[in-house]
């Protein structure tokens, strides 16, 4: 696995050029997503719950929702790396599990090398 930095690092192009090239190819080969798979995992005991959505926004939600609220589970905490409608979407509706601390932009400063952080940036803090 690679990020899409280091594969842009080795032929020495930027990017939004690796980024377009793999948009291309996912076009070409499968067309245009339509539906989104969201994965969601109970931490206690490991279960898993796929949904999958048409859209990526709060209404692409909506039967997830109804169902959640009939399993009649709670959530304490959530985790995510959505596009920002579905995050509003889940602040919205899970307000107290989302307004503890979040790590914004941790996933990032993962991916980075992290024997490389950037001091002006607090990274190598973070990063512990």
């Amino acid at each position: 696995m690679m990020t899409i930095k280091d594969v842009a690092r080795d032929p020495g192009v930027s990017e939004s050029m690796i980024r377009g090239i793999e948009k291309a190819y996912l076009n070409k080969n499968f067309g245009k997503v339509k539906k989104f798979l969201s994965i969601l995992i109970d931490r206690m005991t490991g279960t898993i719950i796929m949904f999958v959505g048409a859209g990526k926004g709060e209404k692409a939600l909506r039967p997830f929702w109804k169902r959640l609220r009939s399993s009649g589970a709670k959530i304490e905490a959530v985790a995510t790396d959505m596009p920002s409608a579905y995050f509003s979407a889940v602040r919205k509706k899970l307000p107290g599990a989302m307004s503890k601390k979040t790590a914004n932009g941790l996933r990032w400063l993962l991916l980075k090398h992290s024997d490389n952080p950037d001091p002006g940036k607090n990274e190598a803090q973070r990063l512990r």
